[in-house]
């Protein structure tokens, strides 16, 4: 296996991920790219990755001079994993997650038990008091209303009980998403010109077109600190725009599907967040919602040129 890293300004929360793999690793590869974080987060990285060398765990790092997205940095890290080792599998993590246990060694077993040719592991949000809420355990693609739904999102759940064998699913989480390397090479790795938000939905699409299985590892389990390269509120701007931007374009292939993803069959997802950022006052939000709409319906693709250097995570909490 190999590890994908695309870091925007979570320096610390990165090494720190990598610190809660490092029992785990062995000889494992990692790849960071960092899509043009600040000077501090930078430095803040060359720092982390030196205390990594004491533990013997020696990340490549890519440094971008421009934010390319979160598709563009994921296969440029893939790329640089599949040139130098030629992992069986590939396993993209977003920097604001911790290992529980030993997943890595966990997945693998379950991926090839189950024949899974994408994958993840539970992913936990703890809430205090020894609860914890999930995630993501299973996600379900939904094309007709433009949905990706977390199945049991925020449910309470004991993590021995949760300890249960996989399930298939339509949908895979960018968060911790593990994919085998002939998949990731047939399929081409991920849409690039999104920019950013729906390159998990979109690549999961096209995998479940292509015959490729789908399915969620509880038995392997991380923590989620749900945005650590975004807003904690999953109401940035920067997510308005893109979530509804790139919906639009994914799954808006006509006229007709457009105007039944905004007021018909998808109607309440498109409007949840944008009732949502009124409610909390967020003018930013809203309008952002609505620019989103704007370009998504015209099919702009690419960084909006005023947020091209605002984020490159994929998920946000919903």
């Amino acid at each position: 296996m190999g590890i994908v890293f695309v870091n925007y300004n979570s320096s610390r929360l990165l090494i720190d991920c990598i610190k809660s793999l490092v029992p785990d690793l062995g000889r494992c590869p990692i790849v960071v790219v960092d899509n043009n974080s600040t000077s501090d987060q930078k430095e803040a990285l060359r720092s982390g990755i030196d205390e990594l060398l004491v533990a013997e765990t020696s990340p490549v790092v890519i440094w971008n001079s421009d934010n390319r997205g979160f598709g563009a940095a994921v296969n440029q890290g893939a790329d640089r994993l599949l040139q130098d080792s030629a992992p069986e599998y590939l396993w993209i993590l977003n920097p604001d997650t911790v290992a529980i246990g030993r997943p890595l060694t966990t997945l693998i077993k379950e991926a090839v038990t189950h024949t899974w040719d994408i994958a993840t592991p539970l992913l936990i949000v703890p809430r205090g008091n020894g609860v914890s809420q999930i995630w993501f355990s299973r996600g379900e693609l939904r094309p007709v209303s433009g949905e990706s739904r977390h199945i049991d999102f925020k449910k309470p759940i004991d993590l021995e009980s949760a300890k249960a064998d996989g399930v298939p699913m339509t949908f895979c989480t960018g968060a911790a998403m593990l994919v085998r390397s002939d998949c990731w090479h047939d399929l081409g790795g991920l849409r690039e010109d999104l920019f950013l938000y729906w390159e998990d939905a979109e690549f999961s699409l096209r995998a479940r077109e292509s015959g490729y299985r789908i399915g969620s590892i509880p038995k392997a389990q991380m923590i989620h600190h749900q945005g650590g390269s975004s807003d904690k509120s999953g109401l940035s701007s920067t997510f308005c725009y893109y979530y509804h931007r790139n919906r639009l374009i994914l799954f808006g292939s006509s006229t007709i599907r457009k105007i039944d993803l905004l007021a018909g069959r998808g109607g309440y997802v498109t409007w949840k967040p944008i009732l949502k950022a009124a409610l909390l006052g967020d003018s930013n939000a809203v309008r952002a919602c609505f620019r989103g709409i704007r370009d998504g319906w015209v099919g702009r693709l690419g960084p909006e040129k005023s947020q091209k250097n605002a984020g490159s995570g994929m998920e946000v909490d919903r």
